[in-house]
Parts: C-alpha cells; sequence; structure tokens
C-alpha cells in the first residue's frame, strides 16, 4: 500500500512537471506549436501549425493534409495557408507521390495552385530517388520547370 501511494504521487509530481514546463516552453522558448491528426491507420492525416500572437493565443498559420492510397503510401500532400482576413485555408501547392515497384523509385511531383483557375498549374518540380532493397537512397534525379538536369547526385557503395 505503502508502495501504491509513493507511485501515485510520483505519478502526480512527474505531471505536474511535465505541465509546467509545456507551458513554459509555450510561452517562453516557443512561438508555435503543431496539431497533428492521424486516420484509423495510425498514419498522419493532417498538420497544423500555430503560432502565438498574445500571451495564450494562438493563431493558424498552415497546414498539410496527407492522402495514401489503399496500402497506405503516402501518395500527396496538400499544403495550405491560413487567410486571416478571409478566414479560411487557402490551397498553395501539392506534392504527389508516385511509386514505380518495377524500377525501385519513387517520383516526386510539385505543383502550385492557380486560384483564379481553380486547379494546379503544370507541375514545376520533379524528384526521383532509386532504392535499394532497404529503402536506402541510392541515387535521385531532380528537375525544375524547363530546365534540364537541375542536380543529380549518386551515392557510392
Amino acid at each position: 500500500m505503502k508502495t501504491s501511494v509513493i507511485r501515485k504521487a510520483f505519478f502526480v509530481a512527474m505531471v505536474m512537471m511535465v505541465a509546467g514546463l509545456f507551458s513554459a516552453s509555450a510561452q517562453n522558448s516557443r512561438e508555435f506549436f503543431f496539431d497533428k491528426k492521424m486516420n484509423d491507420s495510425g498514419k498522419m492525416e493532417s498538420k497544423t501549425k500555430y503560432e502565438f500572437v498574445e500571451k495564450g493565443l494562438a493563431q493558424a498559420v498552415y497546414k498539410y493534409e496527407y492522402m495514401y492510397d489503399e496500402t497506405n503510401r503516402l501518395i500527396k500532400t496538400e499544403f495550405y495557408k491560413w487567410n486571416e482576413t478571409e478566414k479560411e485555408w487557402q490551397l498553395k501547392s501539392c506534392i504527389n507521390h508516385i511509386y514505380n515497384e518495377l524500377e525501385n523509385c519513387v517520383k516526386l511531383e510539385y505543383a502550385i495552385w492557380n486560384k483564379k483557375a481553380k486547379k494546379y498549374n503544370e507541375v514545376s518540380e520533379r524528384a526521383s530517388y532509386w532504392l535499394d532493397n532497404e529503402g536506402n537512397i541510392l541515387s535521385y534525379f531532380m528537375t525544375k520547370e524547363n530546365i534540364n538536369t537541375f542536380g543529380k547526385f549518386t551515392l557510392a557503395n
């Protein structure tokens, strides 16, 4: 019984200490925090960044939304920015993740949202990553807009 009381007291003290650290950290050194939402599969569905504007008050800044395929692979990441004047999230860009098992390659395509046309512009940047069987990057290739060979890098064994 005595051990149980000591454990409970220790637990309560630890909780209070951690809460105090988070509070002090948030008010003193951290000027922002993230709110992460998970889906039923345990994958991140969205991540929202908030910044402290006044003591104790936070304002949304930006948000990422993540989409997955039927095998729980990330296939799309959309970036939104909070518009305080209009009080709404505004879509800014996305990254599409394309998987090619035959080449053991993952391709990323970046596109910017066109607000007037209400659709994404043409892909402006691409990156391809070739992986070994353990998922380590062997090499990558990047292009930006209409520029050929923005960068290429190959890891040596």
